[in-house]
């Protein structure tokens, strides 16, 4: 059973209506957050044949939970008559905040069942959408990945700089691998490789399933990690991919009224548990996790910037650029 989807920032809603909701001059296609989400569903699940309204379904309420969040070309463009939209690398973006469950009786806990489903159903959802749009998309991978990182971890009573988000992060890029990696395999063996695919050459069009027993999967590369300021504000104002609340020794207590930090870390600190953090990931997502890291204030000293590049060597990451933290706590539900 699915309900209206819940906006709890109004950034998120004008992020919705000037970027994403269809509308033609004064006329307003969708009316709502959750037309929105059946107008991509509906356009995309089509290829699904008599199977297509379950799966459209199915996506809708994911989307509907904010647990899976849609390419920005997608929630732009699709079902709007456009057909010519290029998807090349498809997105779609599982919502980490969106899968701690906060019981009455007993601490928070990360859903990491729900989260493989969900991973799971991004890669469905991204082969349906290259399907879809197949002639404007040469497709080099899906791109599925993660936002939402500091609030799950502020939602389990985690410090971002700890030894227990680290641990988080592993736990995290080992269930996405594994569930990204199984769903495209399945999707392969019902639908044959993508033209890009190893082995490619070797398997049947969608129409004939490849009955291959390499180990090749339907996709090359299933998981990317990136920045999506813009998404990450759709969802509610959500701390965007992996990096903190803010750039610097921002506490969320004093938001939560929760007691504040007595130690709580500088900018360097801040910006070496990122790369850390992501080292942690990289090991488990195909594709570089190589955007700016973050962080507060007027700039950073050389001798900040230069530990950082040491220990991103240290740990086989790319060179790190730095972007000063714009994002702002606007509400909370």
């Amino acid at each position: 059973m699915s309900f209206p989807t819940k906006f709890t920032t109004a950034i998120a809603v004008d992020t919705w209506d000037a970027h994403f909701r269809w509308r033609v001059g004064d006329d307003l296609h969708d009316r709502t957050i959750d037309a929105t989400w059946r107008r991509v569903a509906s356009a995309v699940a089509g290829v699904e044949g008599d199977d297509a309204g379950k799966w459209e379904q199915r996506f809708v309420e994911a989307f509907q939970d904010w647990r899976i969040v849609p390419d920005a070309r997608l929630l732009k463009w699709a079902g709007t008559g456009v057909t010519s939209i290029r998807l090349h690398d498809p997105r779609a973006t599982l919502n980490l905040g969106a899968f701690v469950v906060r019981p009455h009786i007993s601490q928070p806990y990360f859903d990491y069942e729900a989260f493989s489903d969900m991973a799971a159903l991004a890669v469905r959802f991204l082969d349906d959408a290259w399907l879809t749009y197949e002639d404007k998309s040469p497709v080099t991978a899906v791109c599925v990945g993660v936002m939402g990182f500091a609030d799950a971890l502020a939602a389990l009573g985690l410090p971002y700089v700890s030894e227990q988000a680290c641990e988080f992060a592993s736990a995290v890029g080992e269930a996405l691998s594994i569930a990204c990696s199984k769903s495209s395999l399945r999707l392969m063996q019902e639908r044959g490789c993508c033209r890009s695919s190893a082995g490619a050459d070797e398997c049947e069009s969608v129409h004939n399933p490849c009955q291959s027993s390499r180990g090749a999967a339907r996709h090359p590369r299933t998981t990317a990690i990136q920045a999506q300021p813009l998404i990450a504000l759709f969802a509610n104002n959500a701390s965007d991919a992996l990096d903190p609340l803010s750039g610097s020794a921002w506490d969320l207590a004093s938001h939560l009224q929760l007691p504040a930090q007595a130690d709580a870390p500088d900018t360097q600190q801040m910006l070496l548990q990122q790369i850390r953090i992501r080292s942690l990931l990289q090991s488990w997502i195909d594709a570089p996790i190589d955007y700016p890291l973050v962080y507060s204030g007027d700039g950073l000293e050389p001798e900040v910037i230069s530990a950082c590049k040491l220990f991103s060597s240290q740990r086989y990451l790319p060179e790190p650029q730095f972007r000063r933290s714009e994002r702002a706590i606007l509400s909370f539900a």
